[in-house]
């Protein structure tokens, strides 16, 4: 994690300046390590250098806001592992691979929290709650997005007419959530990375397997 000093700058004989971008990726880092509801507002000023009440609620409002901006920030940078699923060069296996491939790469990197942000740091006692359903649909976009993949697949050929799409998608993504858990226990990039590859094998035989048991019960 960066650095207390990092956020601030001392003039000579001036109070501390607190600059706000690099505040904000330390609370990015702060919610993805230990998460919204277990997070205190004197934790993130601690962090960002001993910022005063003061300056925290002028630069950011409160925590829930705070914590929107840091869910936009993690997406426009370490969540864009993601991005294959919306790059059109790709043919949509290919998309599927490296979004799984980059997430791995991105969630297991020791160099900021393992895991992905938008699975770990979203309260779970209550689905009504504003700041889990912030996090809630992003999940959702990505859900979809992995839907959209496979249904396109379907369309181009390279799935068989017939082929469950929800089913195939939902393998993809309850995978992709999954990285998380194991990043944080500990399991290595390396054997996620098979699993992975495993899944991808069955992308075609799984779906032709699912045409011939729809035929043989018709």
């Amino acid at each position: 994690m960066d650095t207390p000093h990092e956020t601030v700058r001392r003039g000579r004989g001036r109070p501390r300046k607190f600059e706000r971008e690099p505040a904000l990726e330390i609370a990015v880092r702060v919610f993805w390590q230990r998460g919204y509801e277990a997070t205190g507002v004197a934790e993130l000023r601690e962090a960002m250098g001993g910022m005063p009440s003061a300056s925290f609620y002028q630069l950011f409002g409160s925590k829930a806001e705070l914590f929107a901006e840091a869910i936009a920030h993690y997406r426009a940078t370490y969540g864009r592992a993601l991005d294959p699923l919306t790059d059109e060069t790709l043919d949509p296996k290919e998309a599927v691979r490296q979004t799984l491939s980059r997430s791995i790469a991105m969630q297991t990197d020791k160099e900021h929290p393992l895991g992905c942000m938008m699975v770990l740091a979203a309260p779970i006692s209550d689905s009504d709650d504003p700041v889990y359903q912030m996090v809630a649909e992003r999940r959702d976009i990505t859900r979809s997005r992995v839907l959209d993949r496979v249904r396109q697949a379907i369309a181009e050929g390279a799935l068989p007419p017939g082929t469950d799409a929800e089913a195939i998608a939902g393998l993809v993504y309850g995978f992709l959530m999954g990285i998380s858990t194991q990043a944080r226990d500990g399991v290595p990039a390396e054997t996620m990375q098979r699993s992975a590859d495993a899944l991808l094998a069955l992308w075609g035989h799984r779906a032709e397997t699912v045409v011939a048991d729809n035929r043989a019960k018709q």
